[in-house]
């Protein structure tokens, strides 16, 4: 049982997954963490993700800032790793997904923003990295 995740990072790609976007660093804020243990532990299926402080730190040559105002389809990568506080495992893990993103706070910075949603939530895989 998982109790905590750190490290995130999301490979970003247009829907159906044919061009990569972008990978960005991001926080979870403690009720989306929540959310995305549920899913890993019990198969619970997240009716939404907030996503804080999403840094394009290895953008795509072809990159452009979402628009703020409207939900934009994609899929994404999302790698962590899950610690179980109880016996101090550390697993990394890959979730692949595909979602409705919604910027909702952009300070300006085409590279930066303060939180995007994720909604309307597939979940294709989860895979634990482990040698």
């Amino acid at each position: 049982m998982f109790s905590n995740i750190s490290n995130l990072t999301i490979d970003i790609f247009n829907e159906p997954g044919t061009q990569f976007i972008g990978e960005a660093r991001f926080d979870l804020p403690k009720e989306s963490e929540q959310a995305l243990l549920q899913l890993v532990n019990y198969g619970v299926k997240p009716q939404t993700l907030m996503l804080q402080d999403m840094d394009f730190y290895r953008p795509a040559g072809t990159y452009v800032a979402p628009d703020i105002s409207k939900p934009l389809r994609q899929a994404g990568i999302i790698k962590a790793v899950l610690s179980d506080t109880v016996n101090g495992f550390e697993i990394p893990v890959e979730i692949d997904l595909n979602y409705d993103a919604i910027v909702r706070h952009s300070g300006g910075n085409p590279y930066f923003f303060d939180s995007v949603e994720f909604n309307n939530m597939q979940v294709n895989s989860i895979k634990a990295l482990v040698p």
